[in-house]
C-alpha cells in the first residue's frame, strides 16, 4: 500500500505507533480479519527506524519513506482484511489511516 501520510510541504518528523502502550495512551496500529478477530501489528519499520511501539523517522518534502508493518497470528483460510488501521502521529497529533477490504495473497 501506498500513501501520502503529510498534508503539506514541510520536512517533518513522523511517528508511527504499532502497539498501545500506558504512555501513548490507546494508540494502535492492527487488522481485523474477515471473521471480526482483531490482530495488532508485531514490528514495525518506518524509512530506517524499526520498533514495536513507537517509532520516529524524518519525513523530507518529495522524499518517499518505505514502511511495513507485521502482522502474527492471522489465520491461513484468511484471504481478506476487513480492516487495516495504521496510526501515526506529527508534532504529537495522531491520526489514522484506514483501508478496508484488502485482499491477501498466499506466499507458498
Amino acid at each position: 500500500m501506498r500513501t501520502a501520510v503529510l498534508p503539506d510541504d514541510a520536512d517533518r518528523e513522523l511517528s508511527f505507533c504499532g502497539q498501545a502502550s500506558y504512555y501513548q495512551g490507546n494508540c494502535q496500529s492492527y487488522v481485523v480479519d474477515s471473521s471480526g478477530k482483531k490482530q495488532p501489528a508485531i514490528d514495525a519499520t518506518l524509512g530506517s527506524a524499526q520498533g514495536v511501539r513507537w517509532i520516529k523517522t524524518p519525513v523530507v518534502r518529495n522524499v518517499p519513506v518505505e514502511g511495513e508493518v507485521r502482522i502474527a497470528n492471522i489465520e491461513p483460510n484468511v484471504d481478506r482484511l476487513a480492516l487495516v488501521s495504521l496510526t501515526f502521529s506529527v508534532k504529537e497529533r495522531p491520526f489514522s489511516i484506514v483501508f478496508r477490504d484488502i485482499a491477501l495473497r498466499k506466499l507458498y
